[in-house]
């Protein structure tokens, strides 16, 4: 199998919430096993409009108009002198001080967060982003304009790993558990492919990897009446992504397959919610937050009630 390096150029969006420390913490201890083919990561800061009325008092609400004085370019440059450049070395710093060894950027843009972080993904050569999460559901995260939504819902090319809560900084990254959703499609083989790139490289830090097929239930019974054997089929499946593993000489008692059947939705995240799994990888179909709502996705119905675990979404 093509080895792909999806890890080549990282953006690490941050504020100074516990949650983006979180996300800090988990990419400095995790891609410090990446370094030799990572070309670089990029620390972003996106400050929001009104920020000087906010950090300095003297600055009343003309901001238009200040925009275009000596003043406001002098207290620009203060504000990021004095509270972004400081808070953007610290987190250098905690990804230094965690073994990451390649190249750090520091960037400072402005606007609405969420809609910077897709305008520089969109437009720039970045392969995975590593985001925070707050806990919220998607129906609340809509509501409020959620950033992770937002990126989530609008990037479609880079890989999305979300950080869940189950993951310590106090802890070192060892005997992880990790659950693969496949169903055949092209989008559930990159996410195998994804699986195989990181067991590949720190399979010592790996406990388990499980490839999990939920067959549907009106699916099954469909099949049935067509004279195929739906349990049988999703075997096939699954044994064509262990190859994969297999292929690429990771031990076979490392990977494992298991097919369950019900509504895909609830039987995955019953799975992961009884096993606790410290990372789940899943291809997403790319449809609108609302859709997905509505329709009731499978990725959309994982990411916002498995908060646990951190989540990786395979864009292709």
């Amino acid at each position: 199998m093509k080895d792909i390096c999806t890890f080549k150029k990282v953006l690490l969006p941050i504020d100074e919430s516990i949650f983006s420390k979180r996300a800090a913490v988990f990419a400095g201890k995790f891609l410090r096993y990446f370094t030799k083919e990572l070309s670089e990561l990029t620390i972003l800061h996106v400050i929001r409009p009104g920020y000087l009325t906010t950090h300095k008092k003297r600055v009343d609400l003309r901001v238009e108009f200040l925009k275009k004085t000596e003043l406001f370019k002098k207290l620009k440059e203060e504000f990021l002198n004095e509270k972004i450049k400081p808070f953007l070395d610290t987190y250098e710093k905690i990804l230094k001080d965690l073994g990451f060894t390649a190249k750090i950027n520091k960037r400072v843009e402005e606007g609405e967060p969420g809609n910077k972080i897709i305008e520089i993904l969109s437009k720039e050569d970045y392969s995975t982003v590593f985001l925070s999460r707050r806990g919220i559901g998607l129906t609340e995260s809509l509501v409020m304009g959620s950033v992770s939504t937002k990126v989530v819902y609008n990037t479609r090319k880079q890989i999305i790993y979300l950080i869940g809560e189950k993951f310590s900084e106090e802890k070192e990254i060892s005997d992880l558990k990790i659950l693969i959703l496949v169903d055949g499609s092209e989008y559930s083989k990159k996410a195998v492919e994804h699986g195989v790139y990181l067991v590949k490289r720190i399979a010592k830090k790996i406990k388990e990897v499980k490839l999990l097929r939920v067959i549907n239930l009106d699916v099954y019974y469909e099949r049935l009446e067509q004279g195929i054997d739906p349990e049988k089929e999703a075997e096939e499946t699954l044994l064509v992504s262990r190859k994969k593993f297999l292929d690429e000489y990771i031990s076979e008692k490392l990977v494992h397959t298991q097919i369950l059947i019900g509504i895909p939705s609830e039987e995955i995240i019953k799975e992961i919610k009884e096993n606790a799994y410290d990372l789940v990888i899943l291809g997403r179909r790319g449809r609108s937050p609302l859709k997905d709502l509505i329709m009731g996705g499978v990725s959309s119905a994982v990411i916002y009630n498995c908060k646990e675990p951190t989540i990786a979404i395979i864009n292709l």
